[in-house]
């Protein structure tokens, strides 16, 4: 068995494959960019490792023999299950396939999450496996940093010194009042109004509290 799977390579069978398919042995020399005797050697050494006649000439063209035409047919499949191989592992490498794990602040409004990040990634990578953990900012980037986790969609806000990221928007502060509030009829609101009127946020105690805390003060 050692034997037949030395003398039995990839390139071997590709190039059986393209004689059968183009019908002789300077055709498919000119197809694969190969010399004549080179294509001449790799069918003589098939044909040698199973002790079979591979191919006849008949009307100036290549034909298969019956055990030809079977070596061709696993021939073919074997390229073919080699392809999806091999491109299987360049969209891994790629980062076109796989699985990646992302987490999300809870600070964000969850449809400008999936709008502006979910929904584009995976329009984009649409064979990459998505899994979603939502938490704190800091929480976050930590996991990141001790690779629990791919990466994450965090407010900018004390971020470990080493950390790497890429602003992707800025988020705006949106005030809701009730209608009879002394706020609602104002045409415009400082930060120092909303500070003195007391500000409710979810969740209360959310690790991105100092930066809202921060932002209104500042």
């Amino acid at each position: 068995m050692s034997d037949l799977f030395a003398g039995l390579s990839l390139q071997r069978l590709q190039v059986f494959v393209a004689v059968a398919d183009h019908g002789g042995f300077s055709a498919a020399a000119e197809y694969l960019d190969l010399g004549q005797p080179t294509v001449s050697f790799h069918v003589k050494a098939l044909e040698q490792l199973f002790g079979a006649r591979l191919l006849v000439y008949r009307a100036r063209r290549v034909h298969l023999t019956a055990e030809g035409q079977a070596l061709y047919l696993a021939a073919a499949d074997m390229l073919q299950q080699a392809e999806r191989v091999s491109a299987s592992i360049r969209s891994l490498r790629e980062g076109q396939a796989g699985h990646l794990h992302v987490g999300a602040s809870m600070a964000f409004e969850l449809p400008t999450f999936f709008q502006l990040v979910v929904a584009p990634f995976q329009q984009s990578h649409p064979r990459l496996q998505l899994s979603l953990e939502f938490g704190h900012s800091v929480r976050l980037a930590e996991a990141v940093h001790e690779k629990k986790i791919d990466l994450a969609y965090v407010v900018n806000w004390r971020l470990p010194a080493d950390a790497r990221y890429t602003p992707l928007h800025a988020a705006d502060f949106v005030l809701m009042v009730a209608p009879n509030h002394p706020l609602a009829s104002r045409r415009a609101v400082t930060s120092e109004d909303i500070y003195a009127a007391g500000l409710i946020t979810a969740p209360l105690f959310s690790q991105e509290w100092p930066h809202y805390e921060h932002l209104l003060r500042s």
